[in-house]
């Protein structure tokens, strides 16, 4: 973690330690009982506050708990690059008696995976421990990391090869599993929070993208009290033995902006809000957060895909230009969709709109199938806080067509078009943008072993 402070657990964080004599239990209450006689409350106006289940947010909790790049300048001593670590790295570990090394590219990797059945899947870990008090029950949090897979012998992984008659499933592709224990430290309990799709997997040795915004509401499974059901253990898994597995890039904490996240100055990260301060007169000339293209962009967030509609693949690729085969972009990909009105969506900078102004859109789409879609079409959800939700159209059907040979060399169609947004929009706080392509047409995806609408593309919004 970027922060160094100290971090002091409350009473009822727990450790997976070995059962404690009678004793040693009495001392500990003992102590517990005076350090909350000494502590000073702080009121709500305070810099603490409390969750939906009383548990109390801590003052040191740092909105970043992991930003990891794996630096081959932070290996030093001990640790060897290409060299077994005993110890992990920086908190990482691979568990269960696999391998951790750093390699000179930078990454952390994980070896020697013999143990890949039930619930013991060796992989890359991250023991939370006392950061989970500060996990709080209702919020989201982003997790981001690259993974790639290889064998050692030159085959193929399970995951990489794609290949629907070797019965491939999303558990022999990157997952992410939240494992938490009791107090006792046993009676575990498990959530699968993201995971690499097959049929969106990459070949063995080139980088994915696993990224989800999560939470942690899940209780445990026996008799503990809500206080204490947060996860602590983070493990990305593939269940396939002898499968190397490499990480790097890793983040997990509040989601952050453009801007927020510092990955190679070697300076603590920090995290800006969502939607920027206001008071800034340049903030609301777009009112896309972000610039609006994946050029420079470490996540697809804060674009994202409403689950409503189901499109559970949102990531950032990239590709070689037809025209010179030599340029290259970057652009979001929404995949695995299983609704023909699954869309990327952002929200617009609440406070930013002037209603009666004149704005310009414009964007960059890609539907990735043969036929032409000719009535694809823009709206915008408005919504607000004990009012019903309203379909507000931008664009009409007709006005742009997607698939096909119907855009650029290659296969963009630039929308652009001006809107003003009227007072039909000013009882509203809170605006989501859809694009809608109901005309596209699914075909039954063998990996996915069911039916897939294709691939959306979009750039330069």
């Amino acid at each position: 973690s970027p922060d160094t402070s100290p971090l002091v657990p409350p009473a009822d964080s727990y450790y997976l330690t070995p059962a404690e004599s009678a004793t040693t239990i009495a001392r500990r209450a003992q102590a517990r009982a005076r350090q909350e006689e000494e502590e000073v409350e702080v009121d709500a106006a305070g810099a603490a506050s409390t969750s939906s289940t009383g548990q109390r947010r801590l003052e040191h909790c740092p909105a970043i708990l992991i930003d990891e790049h794996f630096d081959t300048a932070d290996c030093t001593g001990p640790c060897q690059l290409n060299t077994r670590l005993p110890d992990g790295f920086h908190g990482w570990k691979g568990g269960w008696g696999s391998t951790a090394s750093l390699t000179s590219d930078g990454a952390l990797r994980i070896s020697n995976r013999t143990i890949a059945t039930g619930s013991m899947v060796q992989g890359p870990e991250y023991d939370l421990g006392h950061y989970k008090s500060c996990l709080l029950e209702g919020e989201k949090y982003l997790f981001s990391a690259k993974v790639r897979l290889y064998k050692e012998d030159g085959t193929s992984s399970l995951c990489g090869s794609r290949d629907p008659s070797l019965g491939v499933t999303w558990e022999h592709c990157p997952h992410l599993r939240a494992w938490a224990a009791n107090d006792r430290g046993h009676d575990r309990s498990r959530s699968d929070k993201a995971w690499i799709s097959p049929e969106a997997a990459k070949p063995d040795g080139e980088w994915m993208h696993l990224e989800k915004s999560i939470d942690f509401n899940e209780l445990y499974s026996y008799s503990e009290t809500p206080e204490t059901a947060l996860y602590e253990l983070l493990k990305i898994r593939v269940k396939e033995e002898d499968v190397v597995m490499e990480i790097d890039d890793v983040y997990f904490g509040k989601p952050p902006t453009k801007g927020g996240v510092s990955p190679t100055n070697g300076e603590p990260s920090t995290r800006v809000d969502v939607f920027p301060d206001l008071t800034d007169p340049a903030v609301c000339d777009d009112l896309v957060v972000g610039d609006g293209t994946a050029e420079s962009a470490r996540f697809a967030f804060p674009f994202y895909s409403n689950d409503r509609w189901r499109g559970r693949s949102l990531t950032i690729e990239e590709e070689v230009s037809r025209v010179d085969n030599s340029t290259t972009n970057k652009f979001y990909r929404l995949g695995y969709r299983e609704s023909h009105g699954s869309s990327l969506n952002f929200q617009m900078i609440p406070g930013c709109i002037t209603h009666g102004s004149l704005y310009t859109f414009s964007g960059k789409f890609r539907l990735n199938q043969p036929g032409v879609v000719n009535d694809p079409y823009i709206e915008i959800l408005a919504k607000k806080e004990g009012q019903s939700e309203k379909w507000i159209w931008l664009t009409d059907k007709g006005d742009f067509s997607l698939g096909g040979h119907s855009g650029d060399v290659n296969g963009w169609t630039k929308v652009e078009f001006g809107v003003t947004f009227t007072e039909e929009f000013a009882s509203y706080d809170s605006y989501e943008f859809w694009l809608r392509t109901y005309g596209n047409e699914a075909h039954y995806n063998d990996l996915a072993r069911r039916h897939l609408y294709p691939e959306l593309d979009f750039d330069d919004l």
